[in-house]
């Protein structure tokens, strides 16, 4: 029986240590420590960044920066998105075009509330997220109308592949995520897996989808219909949270608001941290633009008006030192508790293995009946992990057992171990 077994469970703790080669360095450009940046976007070579003070624009890679807020009466910049040859930023007093890479801007808001939190484009089509759902502008700004979501508060917009991705706040409290593939004219629930209070940013490699929220990060492979985590070697904790998202050719970069950046080149199966240089850990957002990765960073415990930064870092000389960390496979055998937990409906399973083995992962109930096999096959050694679908699972106490090889040791040929779990629909 399962709850025989169970007692006869060692829980073991391991320290695995991973040689942090850093080649590159973070390196501290010439931005004014006093501004809050809050997004980055750019026109060929001119990157922009928006904030607290407005526009900034630097043509050479961050090294110097310039300060581009004529015509822009509002300076509380929230977002900035690109369309065509058009530069757009959303503010606290709506939104603003400049047709001259920020040298001037004009007002771009008719039928639009006065706070726009969020901008995407989809298409010829530009979209606007405020506390008042979502609005689409068809000519370049000159007009809007509002299409769905109007009783929720939208931060944030992401486009992919003619889908539009908009999660949803009432107050202070998430209200989830919602799609749209008809422009706004219907929108469904898109965020089955996500256990999150705050669903901050989006990004996406080919079909596959990420987003960072409070909890983690997550990623979706069906458009978001499903969420899995995937924040193995994220430190994530209630003062240190992805917040922000971006994404290279084979590279995948997540800020945590007190954690630093972290890389992954397997789509999120596993981290490493890429801090080496960079005095603030408190990332606001993150942008590639060229052949540098930028980082917008607020410390909060520093005074007022003086804790702001933008960092910059060569992302040729980031890999090649991030690979050489990589190479390194795990050391012991460990099962992870699942994540979430509680969960409804599904959850993630992260195991690791130190060398090549047959693995099975079984679940059972309470009474220690054999519920479901999630895993029974030969599997290389690294860092894996696999989901729980319990959609057709009544609420209660579960448990998963992993074994390995012989179950007797877990410093040669096998391991065993068994977690408990908890659904709640």
């Amino acid at each position: 029986m399962l709850n025989k077994s169970i007692s006869f469970i060692f829980f073991l703790v391991f320290s695995i240590l991973s040689p942090q080669i850093m080649i590159a360095q973070w390196i501290n450009t010439n931005f004014p420590t006093n501004i809050y940046i809050r997004c980055f976007t750019s026109i060929g070579s001119n990157l922009f960044a928006g904030g607290s003070g407005g526009v900034y624009l630097s043509n050479d890679e961050g090294t110097n920066w310039f300060e581009v807020n004529n015509g822009l009466t509002n300076k509380d910049v929230f977002s900035l998105c690109v369309s065509g040859d058009n530069l757009f930023a959303g503010t606290g007093s709506g939104v603003f075009i400049s047709t001259n890479n920020g040298e001037n801007w004009n007002p771009a808001n008719s039928g639009l509330p006065y706070i726009v939190s969020s901008l995407a484009t989809m298409g010829s089509c530009l979209f606007a997220g405020s506390y008042n759902g979502v609005y689409i502008s068809t000519n370049n700004g000159v007009s809007w109308q509002n299409v769905g979501l109007g009783s929720w508060s939208v931060k944030s917009l992401f486009s992919i592949d003619s889908i539009i991705f908009a999660p949803v706040y009432f107050g202070g409290d998430s209200g989830g995520v919602f799609l749209s593939s008809d422009y706004g004219l219907n929108w469904t629930r898109a965020d089955s897996g996500l256990n999150s209070y705050y669903i901050y940013n989006f990004a996406a490699k080919d079909t596959i989808i990420f987003t960072a929220t409070n909890n983690g990060v997550y990623k979706s492979t069906n458009y978001g219909k499903n969420w899995i985590s995937v924040s193995l070697g994220l430190p994530i904790t209630y003062d240190s949270y992805p917040c922000t998202l971006a994404n290279g050719d084979t590279n995948l970069f997540v800020g945590l608001y007190g954690g630093g950046v972290f890389l992954s080149t397997n789509n999120g199966t596993s981290w490493n941290s890429i801090n080496s240089g960079l005095g603030n850990p408190y990332v606001q957002t993150i942008f590639i633009n060229g052949k540098h990765l930028f980082s917008s960073n607020y410390d909060p415990y520093v005074p007022v008006g003086n804790g702001g930064s933008v960092w910059k870092l060569s992302i040729a000389e980031m890999v090649v030192s991030v690979e050489t960390i990589s190479i390194n496979q795990p050391k012991y055998y460990y099962l992870e508790q699942n994540y979430p937990n509680p969960f409804n409906p599904s959850t993630t399973i992260r195991y690791q293995l130190p060398n090549d083995c047959l693995v099975t992962i079984k679940v059972f109930n309470i009474l220690g009946e054999e519920i479901k096999t999630l895993v029974d096959k030969y599997e290389t050694a690294g860092h894996k992990s696999v989901e729980l679908d319990a959609s057709n699972l009544p609420n209660g106490v579960y448990y998963y057992r992993f074994q390995s090889g012989s179950p007797s040791s877990n410093s040669g040929k096998g391991f065993s171990d068994v977690k408990k779990m908890l659904l709640v629909k």
